[in-house]
């Protein structure tokens, strides 16, 4: 009956209220340290690295199901990472076993009858990807089951281990991992395919080998969030550039197509390390420890134009780790003692209505500003075969080569980029104007001459 009483007093106070922060029903853990969210089914499951819930002793994976937790038997410590196929829980982190069960270091499997080795484990990896129906692990290890020489990656099929082609750099393997459009997508702080091909610090696998994502992004890659819902994968970390140095990305997050890098925002809103992302409410959000606007903020979601701080947040200590949205509601996870006004040991959620979602109105007086005090070159001029636009700074909008008359010969979205070339052995020779057009059409234009 308090149960239903409780239920029912959440459900009323979040109808009567456009943006609320609450804790996790009586939840008491004994260190604010937790690492991941995953959502399987109906349940939210939640890793971490503290030793007591609700009086119960735990180092590892628990569950949530908007009412009650429920422990995992025997946990390992810490847990990094966890994958859920069917009824079998695989979990990874820095253990060396689990109920003193031999072959349980650093993975084990919770099945139906306990905890079981899963190919004898092996190092601590601290990631895991369920891709072609086997569970893939990496970061900086290099024993795995009987494999002694693992560039940390590798794969288990159910029945034995493989190390198939790896990615390294400052880090051994990739650091985080997601499947978007077919491919098993990675990233970190990582250069190179271990047979040589360069990376930038994100690397797509087919099954066999790793590629390159049309240059990447600069600086280390913390989180990956796909939105199949726009066919766009969200990258995020400490890197302000992308696709070879020519899109700028000032909030250091970017968006993958497929084919080419766009950035999430164009004014510089965040400084520093993103370390999470979801979707909430159609809404991209992001934790990390990070500045916004020069105030150190942990937690901000993006308007369509600004990255904002989260309402009733608060000032956040720690750092936020993990983000997921669980039940209608955004559920944020980290080191954090306070959050919201609530104190909180790192765990707690965020409602929001519906119908208090507020998109931002692109702010022209500082485009204006910004277009205003971005000057561009055109050379050489007179031009033979070829023209190069250089800008001061990285650009937005678009390029368009028009003729005397007004119309266009050529036009190429800017995307950040502060370099371009054109090339001309196509066009009519004689006189042409090369324009600069943002999407406020503000507008700059320089006269060349075709030889």
């Amino acid at each position: 009956m308090k149960t239903i009483i409780a239920l029912f007093s959440l459900l009323f106070s979040l109808a009567s209220t456009a943006q609320v922060w609450s804790t996790l029903s009586d939840m008491a853990l004994s260190s604010n340290d937790i690492r991941q969210f995953s959502v399987y089914g109906d349940v939210l499951y939640i890793g971490s690295n503290v030793s007591l819930l609700n009086s119960m002793p735990t180092s590892g994976v628990f569950t949530y199901d908007s009412l009650d937790f429920q422990l995992l038997s025997s946990a390992p410590a810490p847990c990094y990472d966890f994958e859920v196929r069917d009824t079998v829980v695989f979990v990874v982190g820095e253990f060396l076993n689990v109920d003193n069960i031999p072959g349980t270091g650093g993975i084990a499997a919770l099945t139906s009858n306990g905890w079981e080795t899963v190919g004898g484990g092996g190092s601590s990896p601290g990631e895991c990807a369920w891709f072609q129906n086997k569970l893939y692990v990496s970061n900086d290890f290099n024993v795995m089951g009987e494999l002694t020489e693992v560039f940390g990656f590798a794969c288990w099929d159910g029945t034995s281990w493989s190390a198939p082609e790896s990615v390294y750099g400052f880090d051994v393997g990739p650091r985080v991992m997601c499947v978007f459009n077919g491919e098993l997508i990675g990233g970190g702080d990582i250069d190179l395919t271990t047979e040589g091909v360069p990376i930038n610090n994100v690397a797509r696998f087919d099954g066999t080998h790793w590629y390159d994502m049309n240059g990447g992004m600069s600086g280390t890659v913390q989180a990956l969030y796909p939105d199949e819902e726009l066919g766009i994968l969200y990258v995020a970390g400490n890197g302000s550039l992308a696709q070879f140095g020519d899109v700028s990305c000032p909030n250091n997050v970017v968006a993958w197509d497929g084919n080419s890098w766009s950035p999430v925002g164009t004014f510089n809103d965040i400084n520093y390390d993103i370390k999470a992302l979801t979707k909430y409410r159609g809404q991209l959000y992001a934790g990390g420890y990070f500045q916004l606007n020069n105030v150190t903020e942990k937690l901000a979601y993006f308007d369509g134009v600004h990255w904002k701080p989260v309402p009733l947040a608060g000032t956040i200590e720690g750092s936020v780790n993990t983000l997921t949205v669980y039940k209608d509601q955004l559920y944020v996870g980290g080191t954090f003692p306070e959050i919201g006004g609530l104190e909180v040991p790192g765990l707690a959620r965020y409602f929001l209505d519906p119908d208090s979602v507020q998109w931002g109105v692109p702010d022209t007086t500082d485009v204006v500003e910004k277009i205003k005090n971005n000057h561009f070159n055109v050379f050489p001029n007179p031009a033979g075969d070829h023209i190069t636009i250089q800008f001061d700074r990285a650009a937005d909008g678009e390029l368009l080569v028009t003729d005397l008359n007004g119309k266009t010969l050529w036009k190429e979205a800017l995307a950040g980029r502060k370099n371009i070339r054109i090339e001309t052995s196509h066009l009519s020779r004689g006189t042409v104007f090369v324009n600069w057009i943002n999407g406020v059409r503000i507008c700059k234009s320089r006269k060349v001459v075709l030889n």
